[in-house]
């Protein structure tokens, strides 16, 4: 059981969140945890996010609670793959029975990652990643000789990644000063 204390009128639990970024064939995962600090993140195959939620694998028995990023729908007509990928969302929550488990919509994800920026594509969600982990890439990214806190996120992680924070921010702890909306 999560420590607990109380912020601002929200929970701030001590607690380490396994967000992922479904896929059709991989997904991809970060654990979060206090401070945002990424802990452990990767891309698997979703019948390999299956089995370790199911048992545990891959150090994720370290996460108290599950987030899964959740589609929503524009009105537009979508493929095969999109339905897809919402079984295997669907697939993923029933894994996680021994832990709490909840969903947040890319737009909930975006609008907070980037609030203040009227872009809110993909890379946008990045650049303000890393202004929360350094004042730029090369303090929040590093290099292999000089790592930074983010150093080897890539693709879906950045996804990912983004899930978990802006659960965290919004439904766990109150945010940053530094993000302030003013």
């Amino acid at each position: 059981m999560p420590l607990e204390n109380t912020c601002g009128g929200k929970r701030s639990t001590m607690v380490n969140i396994l967000a992922i970024d479904p896929g059709t064939y991989k997904s991809g995962w970060a654990v979060v945890g206090d401070g945002n600090v990424v802990t452990q993140f990767g891309k698997r195959d979703n019948k390999e996010i299956l089995d370790g939620l199911r048992h545990g694998l891959y150090g994720w028995h370290t996460a108290n609670m599950v987030v899964v990023e959740m589609m929503t729908s524009y009105g537009k007509p979508v493929g095969g793959e999109v339905f897809e990928t919402l079984v295997w969302i669907g697939r993923f929550l029933e894994a996680t029975e021994h832990q709490p488990a909840t969903r947040i919509t890319r737009r909930e994800v975006k609008n907070h990652i980037c609030r203040g920026h009227r872009k809110k594509n993909d890379s946008q969600v990045r650049s303000c990643l890393i202004e929360r982990y350094g004042p730029d890439a090369n303090d929040a990214i590093g290099t292999k000789k000089k790592p930074g806190p983010l150093y080897g996120v890539t693709g879906d992680v950045w996804a990912a990644l983004a899930v978990g924070v802006a659960y965290r921010e919004i439904y766990l702890v109150d945010k940053p000063p530094a993000l302030d909306e003013n």
